[in-house]
């Protein structure tokens, strides 16, 4: 079909990118999926054996012969699998894996590219973006927790978009899997239509109109238009990737922004236990704290010193009577005993200061941890969009 609307054909040059970039990655997914269906099967063969070997003396369970033809079963199976991933393409002779769909989207839209933008170019739409982007105006909001610069893909693939609609000044149909809502008008969870600020943008550009179509409704209507037959395989399977990857990036959305709310949170709680932001009121009790054990130790040096002048004049009233040594011992006993009742409000002290620098390291510590699961997270789940829906 697309041979024969090859003269209408034109893809900006950020699809053409992007199609590279994630090129080889699709490659490699498709064939790892033949490890993990094998994977998949020798794990059920082993819960089935398992389970069956549970009633291995049931009176009436002929379990070898359960075992046998569920063991046959996978067997063929795991056989079929073998012969299907051997008919992959070979690699060619450069060590990459040849690749005829590339070969053919190569072909068929050479001479059909728009040209990239400079860097300076570049620079213009992401700042451009910024704005954009603050105010909600599609296309590529939904993409603003990306990173620099994927975030602005499809805003750049937008303005290479209209930049050949006010060369071309002609119609166009904008051919797209991307099922998010800053391209498509979404109401309970169904597409009606383009995004109407799109709409108005192109024709302000081209004056004409712009069709948004999802590749299966393209096929359909292209079927329709053109003298050629889309198998309904060819129909299903497209529309099948679509339905998966709509409910993929949905699943995905919804725990980035899950993931997000959870971060905001671990962070709040680390900001509570560091610097400025730390836990006012953990921070009042560890300063009164440390005024408490303040007064506490200036009051035992001034025992001390008590304690010290007492034992000298002792030493020195060698020759005194009595009643005047007994009172001086009487004292130096006192001076003694509160000495000692201040250490142990000194130690107790500061097994408090202790206590709450541990509490706080380990808060401190576990929000850290936190954080960074879940930025890892946020990570892979921004690289399955970026992937999904670019």
């Amino acid at each position: 079909m697309l041979e024969k609307l090859r003269d209408r054909l034109w893809i900006p040059a950020q699809v053409g990118l992007e199609f590279q970039v994630h090129r080889l990655g699709v490659i490699d997914d498709q064939k790892a999926a033949f490890g993990q269906i094998a994977k998949a099967l020798e794990s059920t063969r082993s819960t089935f054996e398992s389970k069956v070997r549970e009633f291995k003396n049931h009176s009436t369970l002929d379990s070898e012969a359960l075992l046998s033809q569920y063991g046959a079963a996978i067997d063929a199976l795991a056989a079929e699998l073998t012969r299907q991933e051997a008919a992959q393409p070979p690699h060619s002779d450069r060590g990459f894996p040849r690749d005829d769909i590339w070969e053919s989207v190569t072909a068929l839209f050479d001479g059909r590219v728009g040209k990239p933008y400079t860097e300076t170019e570049l620079a213009a739409v992401h700042n451009e973006g910024t704005s954009r982007y603050a105010k909600e105006v599609p296309p590529g909001y939904k993409d603003s927790s990306k990173g620099e610069p994927g975030k602005y893909g499809d805003l750049v693939l937008w303005k290479q978009l209209l930049d050949r609609s006010n060369e071309k000044q002609d119609a166009a149909i904008f051919v797209t899997a991307d099922s998010k809502e800053d391209w498509w008008r979404v109401v309970k969870g169904q597409r009606l239509g383009p995004r109407a600020e799109l709409v108005d943008e192109y024709f302000a550009s081209s004056g004409k109109r712009i069709h948004f179509y999802s590749p299966e409704q393209f096929l359909r209507h292209a079927q329709s238009r053109v003298s050629v037959t889309v198998s309904a395989r060819s129909l299903d399977e497209v529309e099948d990737v679509s339905s998966q990857a709509d409910k993929t990036r949905a699943t995905a959305e919804r725990r980035l922004v899950d993931l997000q709310g959870m971060r905001a949170s671990a962070k709040r709680v680390l900001d509570r236990t560091t610097g400025d932001g730390a836990d006012r009121t953990v921070e009042r009790l560890r300063m009164q704290i440390l005024r408490s054990r303040e007064q506490a130790f200036g009051e035992r040096n001034k025992l001390v010193s008590q304690r010290n002048r007492l034992l000298f004049m002792q030493a020195s009233q060698v020759h005194a009577d009595s009643d005047q040594s007994e009172d001086s011992r009487l004292l130096l006993s006192h001076v003694t005993e509160t000495g000692e009742d201040l250490d142990a409000r000194l130690s107790e002290l500061d097994q408090q200061l202790r206590r709450i620098d541990r509490h706080n390291k380990l808060e401190n510590d576990n929000a850290e941890r936190q954080v960074e699961i879940l930025d890892n997270e946020i990570d892979d789940i921004v690289m399955l969009l970026a992937e999904l829906g670019d």
